[in-house]
């Protein structure tokens, strides 16, 4: 099912969604213009690579930190949700981001929308990097000779786990909402917004209890980023419910 739009009014502005699509394409239409040996280094700098952020938080625990180990722990975490590896993996991020993003803006604020992104981004990071953290290689041979087959050493891209907080607080904040869905080939319907939002956590979630690691895809990334947007959204009601809890399409 591809989501259309949300019939949900946006009638003001949305900066943040718009400047996030605007970078996503941007660092994307750079990335292109790089010899395979630059994106490999680019992606490398800038990508979330589970071992090596297990490593670090290590040193730091062990040695002590200073604001610079801490910026260069912290921040895959954020960069490598605006890095993509291939068109398709792009355009869906960010359909799913205009589709749902907007709305979501517009009832929590600028700035909460930005707070909603980064935790939920960072909270998918960790969950993902906690999981396959716990994957063994797949071969009798460490690690260090087959690295390859280390799934924590694989770097991760792509802002699923952020975009994924935007749809678990689109979840809450707009149970009657409906999504303009295509079907392919050609079936075009509005679909409940509960019912798509929890179609796609259930399959997300059964992708991530059933493939384990011989997956491209980083399940456990989006389950943990649906699950901290609920929290964003949960915790913008109760400290704002005027402005958070308002009417919706019916």
């Amino acid at each position: 099912m591809i989501p259309l739009a949300d019939t949900q009014p946006v009638r003001a502005f949305t900066p943040v969604t718009m400047t996030m699509v605007a970078v996503c394409i941007g660092i994307f239409v750079f990335m292109s213009g790089l010899s395979d040996v630059g994106v490999d280094r680019f992606v490398d700098r800038f990508a979330l690579v589970p071992r090596r952020a297990h490593a670090q938080l290590s040193d730091l625990l062990e040695f002590g930190a200073t604001w610079r180990d801490v910026v260069d722990l912290v921040r895959p975490f954020v960069s490598s949700v605006f890095l993509h590896g291939g068109l398709a993996h792009l355009l869906g991020n960010m359909l799913f981001l205009w589709v749902f993003g907007r709305s979501v803006e517009v009832r929590v604020g600028t700035i909460g929308f930005v707070g909603l992104l980064l935790f939920s981004g960072v909270a998918a990071g960790v969950v993902h990097s906690v999981e396959v953290l716990g994957a063994a290689p797949t071969t009798g041979f460490p690690s260090f000779l087959l690295p390859f087959h280390d799934p924590a050493r694989v770097p991760t891209i792509g802002a699923s786990g952020a975009i994924g907080g935007v749809l678990g607080a689109h979840f809450l904040l707009f149970p009657r909402s409906r999504i303009v869905t295509f079907v392919p080939p050609l079936f075009l319907f509005p679909v409940p917004g509960w019912v798509f939002l929890g179609l796609w956590f259930f399959l997300e979630s059964l992708g991530a209890t059933s493939s384990g690691h011989a997956t491209e895809v980083a399940h456990w990334a989006h389950v943990g980023g649906f699950a901290a947007g609920m929290l964003c959204a949960v915790t913008a009601m109760a400290i704002a419910p005027r402005r958070v809890i308002g009417p919706e399409v019916q």
